[in-house]
């Protein structure tokens, strides 16, 4: 299975950053680049048919997602290995990690596990924060039964429903990384269309639909553009205004 994982570092300050535009390292201020209507078009599709679903919000999401960690595990060690929050001893100000997304909290986990093995100075209520945020309910309750399990510490959990990629560069610090991971290859969907009949796949209440006869016909209903592709993926970094941003695809 590959990832491409990346890591951004905002050098800009919080207040350089508004609505519409950004800034750049020379202190230039560009405008932001509204969506095309072909890529509203389909980015508005592709979020019409998940909360036309509304799987995120049925009880049963949170115990799926914990088959799949065997899975999302490895990828989210490689992920927090790749931000570098090992570095933490010579930071000079206090840690906080805002965990977008969290889902069952597989990112969460690597954290605190590599704070506590690696007795990293420091990880206490005092200097480190980590927040985990996720607009499902079912899976925040696994979270929070994880927390208590693996004895978490300075951790807080909210649900939230408003999800802004803009958001992503102005609730970075100055100086702060924004490691994120996307799928590079969906390596199941052969498997899936070929070990079953999905040719007309059709769930509870819903139209039926043609199953994805390739990884790339699967992502591309997730939202427009590459994301598969590590140079599109920093492109898309780049354009919003982050700096030092580096790719890497890891297989596990």
């Amino acid at each position: 299975m590959a990832t491409t994982t990346s890591r951004s570092n905002n050098m800009q300050p919080q207040s350089s950053v508004k609505t519409g535009g950004f800034k750049v390292n020379n202190g230039e201020s560009r405008t932001s680049v509204p969506p095309t209507q072909q890529q509203q078009s389909a980015l508005n599709a592709s979020g019409d048919s998940m909360n036309l679903l509304e799987i995120w919000r049925k009880p049963i999401i949170g115990e799926l997602y914990i088959r799949a960690e065997y899975i999302t595990y490895p990828v989210a060690t490689s992920l927090v290995e790749f931000a570098r929050l090992g570095d933490v001893p010579i930071r000079k100000s206090p840690l906080k990690v805002l965990d977008m997304c969290c889902g069952t909290g597989v990112v969460s986990s690597v954290i605190q596990k590599m704070m506590r093995e690696r007795s990293l100075p420091g990880w206490d209520t005092d200097s480190v924060t980590l927040t985990c945020v996720d607009s499902s309910q079912a899976q925040l309750e696994v979270i929070q039964n994880k927390a208590i399990q693996e004895d978490w510490v300075a951790n807080e959990v909210k649900q939230v429903d408003v999800m802004l990629p803009l958001e992503s560069f102005r609730v970075t610090k100055c100086d702060g990384i924004l490691a994120t991971s996307t799928w590079h290859t969906e390596g199941w969907v052969a498997d899936t269309r070929d070990a079953i009949d999905v040719s007309n796949l059709a769930l509870p209440g819903q139209p039926p639909v043609s199953w994805p006869q390739s990884s790339l016909e699967l992502t591309c209903l997730w939202g427009p553009g590459a994301w598969e592709s590590p140079s599109f993926v920093k492109s898309i970094f780049r354009a919003v205004g982050f700096i030092d941003v580096e790719i890497d695809v890891v297989t596990k």
